[in-house]
């Protein structure tokens, strides 16, 4: 279950960044309440069979995350077959769902997610307009088991959304490769 941890949190992250093996775009031309300025991941691309990843960032909150604000988290293998791209989507298998509210998000991924918070006792709920900065962090990466390790490595795609009760708040898509 820790590789499935690992896995989700791992992507999460993945929307924090633009790197040579991993692209993003913002997925809708509204409201983007978060602002990349760096990312980037070593090695590149990411090796799923490696003990660790080096992770430096920094990124902008520009307000406030309401009270209530919910993570979805789509995830599809992308493949190939007659030369036709199939997008085969990911089950979730996050134990609190692949729609959650944030606090609750950040709460199960804090192990990844706090040391990039600038000041550590902000690392948490509510999570207010700030910067979020580090640099050669290292993450440990768990062994992936069979399945999860297919599904991980290769191509993928994922759609990473930020909503509250008035809308969309953020929207970044992703498309990237992975080794194992």
């Amino acid at each position: 279950m820790k590789s499935l941890y690992f896995l989700f949190g791992f992507l999460c992250l993945v929307f924090n960044c633009k790197v040579d093996a991993l692209s993003y775009r913002t997925c809708d031309s509204g409201r983007q309440i978060l602002n990349i300025k760096k990312f980037n991941i070593s090695p590149d691309p990411v090796q799923l069979t490696a003990k660790e990843v080096t992770i430096s960032m920094e990124a902008q909150l520009a307000e406030d995350i309401p009270t209530g604000a919910r993570i979805q988290v789509k995830i599809w293998k992308v493949t190939w077959i007659f030369g036709w791209k199939i997008y085969i989507p990911a089950p979730c298998v996050l134990p609190f769902g692949c729609d959650v509210e944030h606090c609750k998000f950040l709460k199960e991924f804090s192990e990844q997610e706090c040391p990039f918070f600038v000041r550590k006792s902000t690392c948490g709920c509510p999570i207010k307009a700030q910067t979020f900065k580090g640099d050669g962090l290292t993450i440990t990466v768990p062994p992936l088991g069979g399945l999860v390790r297919w599904f991980a490595s290769g191509h993928f795609w994922l759609d990473l959304k930020m909503a509250d009760s008035s809308g969309l708040m953020s929207c970044y898509s992703f498309e990237g490769e992975a080794r194992s």
